[in-house]
């Protein structure tokens, strides 16, 4: 994936002022989000928060790309890294996916009769809800879903929009937040059950189109 940064820059030298001010420009990504005060503060509680509980998290850029690519080392900030990082400016948040975490990406006609399948197993997890209206399960990383169900998954290589982020003046939110998913990821076969679920549901309740 391409990057903003030079490809030497590494997560750890963001953290480098005299760098970080040459590689990334600091004044165009001060403003990525047209984000101040409080706005900014949400995002430096949420990105550390998300690095607290081991989510593999980095900052991107105002077109929600990473502002630099990993050396040699998995992606992710420590919480500190995080605090530091998101004090210095408003960055988008970004998952780096493949890393234990995977985000289904689903129509939200389809979101709440997914959710409800889920609640029926006692398999809820974290649901964001994208600037485009579209939902994101997260999931632990794993296998391919089945084919048939037509569905994206943001995998290894793929970087997914966390909130409070905002994007083309929109932003993105939680459905269903971690915190009241207890910070626990569902397994994706039973996403997967639920997906079909959601499926025959949604089939069953569109009118007919004679």
């Amino acid at each position: 994936m391409d990057n903003l940064a030079s490809p030497h820059v590494g997560l750890p030298d963001l953290l480098d002022p005299a760098l970080r001010q040459r590689q990334l420009g600091t004044p165009a990504l001060a403003d990525p989000g047209h984000r101040h005060g409080d706005e900014q503060g949400e995002l430096r509680d949420a990105a550390v928060s998300y690095a607290s509980h081991g989510w593999p998290i980095v900052p991107g850029g105002p077109d929600c790309l990473p502002v630099a690519q990993p050396c040699g080392s998995p992606p992710g900030l420590s919480a500190p890294q995080a605090l530091e990082t998101w004090t210095h400016a408003p960055y988008p948040i970004l998952l780096a996916c493949g890393r234990g975490i995977d985000a289904v990406d689903i129509p939200a006609a389809e979101g709440e009769h997914t959710l409800a399948a889920l609640r029926e197993s006692g398999a809820i997890g974290p649901v964001v809800v994208t600037s485009h209206g579209r939902w994101l399960l997260l999931v632990t990383s794993g296998l391919p879903l089945h084919p048939t169900l037509g569905v994206r998954v943001l995998g290894s290589g793929s970087w997914a929009v966390l909130p409070p982020t905002e994007q083309h003046d929109r932003p993105h939110r939680w459905r269903i937040p971690p915190e009241a998913a207890g910070w626990t990821l569902p397994c994706r076969n039973l996403v997967q059950d639920a997906l079909f679920q959601a499926l025959r549901t949604t089939k069953t309740t569109r009118p007919d189109q004679h």
